[in-house]
């Protein structure tokens, strides 16, 4: 049935037409037996949430919405609907963020962020634009508190725990490794190259490619056949993307690319504190065009490479920082457990390189995969993008990642 909301008073919500049944209508009211208040059922029709229709102009942020005469609970609002709520969150969402929240503050030992980190915070969040009259729309938390706990960190990734001792990076050196198969079968190598040369002003230092090349079109059902190294070195140089040093590879279908890694990284050896290396490989080469793992590589390549000042943060306090964290795989030989599912990573020369650590490496499929498990402990990692996500293989996994994206994109937007 279409009813006219009349939850906010003239000027705002009674000037939607949306379609809304009785119950509906009465917990945008605030007049339903469960309702504290009906700004998160507003904030949902307003974007077309719980079978609404939305409105033409949407107005997600309405002053002062609780009146004593509607809401059962009278003129003040519980704090998980304000009109600084997290738009497009849940109640029972915003209460489980606020319980992991607490739980993580208390597992910290309640320790404080200090006063700069806590400025630089805020100062982040000031602008933002998930940022709701002093709560994130993010996460659906209180920003003061948020952003005076050390352990917390941004739903976007604009800021990270301070853990660790910050280690300033100024217009640091930065370093491209890349690994590529060009399987001719298809043209999604030419497409990872086209992505690497639209953030090519990233690189100021060393660009290096490996490229592995087969001759065999059948390999357990996979046709591996590739182009030849030197048409991948043409193409490069067709769309503007210049490698400083390239080298070719026979494929070996058994390590991949932990045949060409430590090749690659011997080519940016250093402890210099003010250097940072990028590693990723050609990302769904060996599957069709329209394959759910260019859409991953898509996902790997924008959280990576889009926001480069949200890099520079993380690497200021840790190691190492990628796109897409998971906990609990590989129990390889002294391995941490957790890995970047599809393995596009950032980190620190200086940490990297100080021992000769860097050089061991699981000789599997999956040993670039593990390496930065076997380099450093969870704590030492930042994620970018993704933290805690399931298997990427799985369509529940993007269900969880479609909303991550969304406050990733949003609080990016200016």
């Amino acid at each position: 049935m279409n009813t006219l909301c009349e939850c906010q008073g003239p000027g705002f919500c009674n000037r939607h037409q949306m379609n809304k049944n009785d119950t509906a209508f009465s917990l945008c009211n605030g007049t339903a037996p469960c309702a504290d208040c009906g700004l998160k059922y507003w904030m949902a029709w307003e974007f077309g949430k719980l079978g609404a229709t939305q409105p033409d102009n949407p107005v997600p942020n309405p002053p002062a919405f609780c009146d004593p005469s509607r809401s059962v609970n009278g003129p003040v609002p519980c704090s998980g609907c304000t009109s600084a709520a997290p738009v497009r969150m849940t109640l029972s969402k915003y209460v489980t963020n606020a319980t992991q929240a607490l739980t993580r503050f208390i597992g910290d030992g309640m320790k404080l962020a200090d006063e700069e980190t806590k400025l630089a915070r805020l100062l982040a969040c000031e602008t933002c634009p998930l940022n709701r009259a002093g709560w994130c729309g993010g996460c659906g938390c209180n920003l003061a508190l948020k952003t005076a706990s050390r352990i917390e960190e941004c739903p976007g990734h604009k800021w990270f725990p301070a853990v660790r001792k910050t280690r300033k990076l100024d217009c640091p050196k930065t370093n491209l490794l890349m690994h590529l198969l060009p399987v001719a079968a298809n043209n999604n190598w030419k497409w990872n190259l086209k992505e690497l040369k639209k953030r090519d002003h990233l690189f100021n230092n060393k660009k290096v490619l490996a490229i592995a090349i087969d001759e065999r079109s059948n390999v357990g059902g996979r046709n591996l056949k590739t182009v030849s190294a030197d048409e991948v070195i043409a193409y490069s140089r067709c769309i503007g993307l210049e490698w400083d040093v390239v080298e070719a590879f026979p494929n070996d279908q058994h390590l991949r690319e932990v045949a060409t890694f430590e090749w690659l990284m011997s080519n940016v050896v250093s402890i210099d504190p003010n250097e940072i290396t990028f590693y990723c490989q050609g990302k769904a080469v060996t599957h069709s065009d329209d394959s759910i793992t260019v859409k991953w590589g898509q996902v790997m390549y924008d959280s990576c490479l889009d926001d480069f000042s949200s890099v520079v943060k993380a690497l200021e306090t840790f190691s190492i920082a990628g796109a897409l964290r998971r906990f609990g795989e590989f129990t390889t030989p002294n391995n941490n457990r957790w890995h970047y599912s599809g393995t596009f990573f950032w980190f620190r020369n200086d940490d990297v390189f100080k021992t000769q650590k860097w050089k061991t490496i699981d000789r599997e499929f999956f040993g670039v995969e593990s390496w930065p498990g076997l380099m450093f402990k969870p704590e030492e990692s930042a994620c970018l993008f993704g933290d805690n996500v399931g298997s990427l293989y799985e369509p529940s996994a993007w269900v969880q990642l479609e909303e991550k994206s969304r406050v990733w994109k949003e609080c990016r937007k200016t």
